[in-house]
């Protein structure tokens, strides 16, 4: 169920945690729900395609110590509600996330 790779993180893993200059990358997953994670900048199709499936996208500024952790700048990264990255993508490619969710059937616990 666990797919792709962006920098060095990689689909079944666990996120790497990372400090931001304003907090964490683990606040997010309190929430305990599918969401994306963007280091770096989220395009306006993906913003919007999240936001119709109720689904959080959380983007953190790019710094350089992300990629130290792992990540790779303005990649796709979508997070399973256990904190395990559930898809990688180098690129915010629309067109995978939404063959990933509907291969699997996953709907945000936020989405009616």
């Amino acid at each position: 169920m666990s797919k792709g790779k962006a920098g060095k993180v990689y689909g079944g893993m666990r996120l790497p945690w990372i400090e931001t200059d304003i907090g964490d990358n683990f606040a997010p997953l309190h929430s305990v729900d599918w969401q994306i994670h963007i280091y770096g900048k989220a395009q306006p199709e993906l913003i919007d395609f999240a936001r119709s499936q109720s689904l959080q996208l959380h983007e953190f500024a790019w710094e350089a110590r992300m990629q130290d952790a792992g990540f790779k700048q303005d990649a796709l990264y979508l997070i399973r509600p256990d904190g395990h990255v559930a898809l990688a993508t180098e690129k915010q490619w629309l067109r995978v996330l939404k063959m990933y969710l509907e291969a699997y059937g996953i709907v945000a616990f936020g989405a009616e």
